[in-house]
């Protein structure tokens, strides 16, 4: 097996190796005379931490009366995801029917449960007698002996710089040993073919930099012999070790030993002292490690900002007082990281961050080298105490991250701010928005989560003024370019997001839980890319976007859409109705095209699963509508749709219709649409006009596998013979 296989064959490679071994020595010495036989060991043991399972073969390889050289062949797995395997050899000689001499070595090779790999010359020596025996190991790591690893990333303040430390984990050398000795006169067997010994030695691994594993261990162990046939033995055992890094470890298992030879021979065909010359080789279960900061140290960097963590004023605030004095007093352009008390501090008022100023209760550090990212600080709670009040205003260039935000109106205000960074916040139980920006540029907004955004705030975005839905919102930007947006969880606000004039948007990863009105409202906005959404229990639409275009939305849900209100509670709104002044001419020509959807899942809209009216160059992918409360789709178009295809989509389960056709044309349809589980494939209004269907050649619609054709929509009466099949 290469190294590089060993990660994949987990521990089916260790037991497939050692059960293979065990047949063909089963084989090689069946039916032969000699003293000592292979036998297969198999066995578990359990912890307040570790539990691990561990298969062994011995194998004798040459033999006389006083001499034996065998191999030993282990494969070990435990619950933390790592795997080892143990192949080693051992010579032991009997000298007078007094005692036994013996020495062996191991090649080891462990995958840790960090994915790394570590290998190891382990070597031994051991004196046995009936009832003593005394053994030592030294374990000595060859090859690559540590590896970085994410788990002992550290980051500690140091002066004014935020430092950040590499983790690694590291093979460690060491030694262990132990002395034994059988109890007497505790058998419980009329034949003495049980014992119980009783076991003292420690243990101590290190290596430079890191704090060393040291500590005692106690071992206690009962066998009993021939307990399945001549030859097997059952021991079970408990162990107890401590030491500082690892803290008390207690282990209690079992292991049962099977002979494989053809013609058995019970315990008593051998001395006492002849039977220890087959004992298991007691060593350390797998390759000591230790995970922890021992890499590079280098200052760490903002991942919101870039800015190196340098130079960083350190405030200590108490209070409103010291908290303004520490922020504003500071110079523009400062990295502060604020520290308070316990209970947080109350404003009365906004804090005003300086143009240029990173404020911080934590932060996301990136470690220079490696490139990991680790958070530091924790998260200083803001109190408002006036709910008419903002509580921290943004200026260009500025960031904020790592701070609870509760009580006032806007948590987060920006005006005219350009290249503004909100991060790693907690917002809840305010009375405006939780993120509120207006006219500004270059806008990072990451790892937000909010909740009680002013939820009982039913006022409803009105088409005609799209900024007057001010309070309950969780985002809520206006006339801002280049936005980006990631991770942000919201539940029970009263509406999720709200962009208006937006253009070049990027959201990734957004989670909308209870809401009175919409999830998204998307409003004069052009060019959105907007992926892996999550939008349950809504009051209204769960995405609406309103003179919008070049939108594209991938992999998103949503599922129990509440109001039963008609026109409202669809899963995917697109209208192309405003009565908003600020969308000109020239908007209006570039609204409502270019629209892409793919996986996406509307599931339990009480009113529609798509709501659109008019559109052009509309793309749905792997789109399923089900169990809607009235239409799969309802298509309300004044102006039409054209150029649309459709793949994978279906509509499984409505109230109404699959398809209602209030009105408009449809032009270069194509696709496959599956209906299903509906009381009526689709239906048209009375007053709704002739040749529903354009279609230039290469376009070819089918619903459910059936091609429709312009002539079968050419007249309301056709269109209808249609719905009714």
């Amino acid at each position: 097996m290469r190294l590089r296989d060993f990660s994949q064959a987990h521990f089916l490679g260790p037991s497939s190796l050692a059960i293979s071994l065990s047949l063909l020595a089963s084989t090689a010495l069946a039916g032969d005379t000699h003293k000592w036989h292979p036998h297969l060991e198999f066995g578990g043991k359990f912890s307040n931490s570790r539990n691990i399972g561990e298969t062994t073969v011995f194998m004798p390889l040459f033999q006389n009366e006083t001499t034996l050289l065998f191999g030993d062949v282990r494969g070990r797995f435990d619950n933390n995801s790592s795997e080892e395997i143990n192949i080693g050899a051992g010579l032991r000689k009997l000298f007078n029917d007094q005692f036994i001499i013996g020495g062996y070595g191991f090649y080891d090779l462990r995958n840790s449960g960090y994915g790394h790999q570590f290998q190891q010359i382990t070597l031994g020596a051991e004196v046995l007698t009936e009832a003593f025996e005394l053994r030592g190991n030294v374990y000595l790591p060859i090859g690559t002996t540590e590896y970085s690893s994410a788990a002992g990333d550290t980051v500690a303040l140091s002066g004014s710089s935020i430092l950040f430390t590499e983790g690694q984990e590291r093979a460690l050398q060491g030694f262990d040993a132990e002395i034994g000795v059988k109890v007497p006169w505790t058998s419980l067997t009329e034949d003495g073919t049980d014992a119980l010994s009783l076991y003292a030695g420690g243990y101590h691994f290190d290596d430079t930099g890191v704090d060393a594993i040291s500590g005692p261990r106690f071992r206690a162990e009962y066998t009993l012999a021939d307990i399945v046939t001549p030859g097997s033995r059952l021991s079970i055992n408990a162990e107890y070790q401590h030491d500082s890094p690892r803290g008390s470890q207690t282990f209690f298992g079992a292991k049962l030993r099977l002979p494989l030879y053809g013609t058995a021979q019970p315990a008593g065909t051998l001395s006492p002292l002849e039977q220890r010359m087959t004992d298991t080789i007691q060593r350390d279960v797998d390759i000591v490690s230790s995970v922890g900061a021992y890499g590079r140290t280098s200052v760490g960097v903002d991942a919101a900002t870039g800015r190196k963590l340098s130079d960083v004023k350190v405030v200590e605030a108490s209070d409103e007082t010291t908290l303004r004095a520490g922020i504003e007093g500071a110079e523009a352009g400062d990295i502060i990281f604020v520290q308070g008390p316990k209970g947080g501090i109350d404003l009365t008022s906004p804090i005003s961050l300086r143009a240029g100023q990173s404020v911080g209760s934590g932060f996301n550090v990136i470690h220079p080298q490696t490139r990991r990212t680790a958070s530091f600080g924790g998260a200083l709670q803001l109190h408002g105490l006036n709910a008419a009040q903002n509580m921290v205003h943004m200026t260009s260039d500025t960031s904020l991250s790592g701070f609870e935000i509760t009580g006032g109106r806007h948590a987060v205000f920006a005006d005219g701010a350009d290249n503004v960074r909100i991060s790693n916040l907690h917002i809840h139980d305010i009375s405006g928005s939780a993120i509120n920006v207006m006219n500004s540029d270059e806008v990072s907004i990451s790892n937000i989560a909010m909740r009680e955004v002013a939820y009982d705030d039913d006022s409803k975005f009105q088409n005609s003024n799209p900024n007057g839905k001010e309070n309950g919102v969780g985002l809520r930007l206006y006339n801002v370019t280049d936005v980006n947006v990631a991770q942000v969880d919201m539940n029970r606000v009263a509406m999720g997001t709200l962009f208006n004039k937006v253009r070049n948007a990027n959201i990734d990863g957004i989670s909308i839980t209870s809401t009175q009105n919409e999830g998204f409202v998307f409003h004069n906005v052009q060019n959105a890319v907007i992926e892996n959404v999550a939008i349950e229990t809504l009051g209204q639409d769960a995405m609406a976007f309103v003179v919008s275009g070049n939108i594209t939305v991938r992999n998103a849900s949503t599922k129990h859409l509440l109001n039963p209100e008609y026109g409202w509670s669809s899963g995917i709104n697109i209208t192309d109705y405003t009565g908003d002044p600020e969308v000109d001419e020239a908007t209006r020509a570039s609204a409502n095209k270019n629209y892409s959807f793919e996986n996406i899942s509307i599931d339990g809209a009480e009113g529609h699963g798509l709501y659109i009216q008019g559109i052009d160059d509309l793309a749905l992918k792997d789109v399923t509508i089900t169990n809607i409360g009235q239409n799969g789709m309802f298509l309300n178009m004044w102006e039409g749709m054209s150029n649309v295809s459709l793949e994978n989509v279906v509509i499984d389960g409505t109230g109404t219709t699959g398809i209602y056709h209030a009105m408009g044309q449809m032009k270069n349809i194509s696709g496959d649409l599956t209906i299903r589980n509906t009381p009526t494939l689709c239906q048209t209004m009375a007053f709704t006009g002739e040749d529903f269907l354009t279609q230039e050649p290469g376009n070819e619609l089918r619903v459910n596998g059936k091609l429709i054709t312009p002539e079968m929509m050419a007249t309301r009466e056709a269109f209808n013979q249609l719905c009714d099949q």
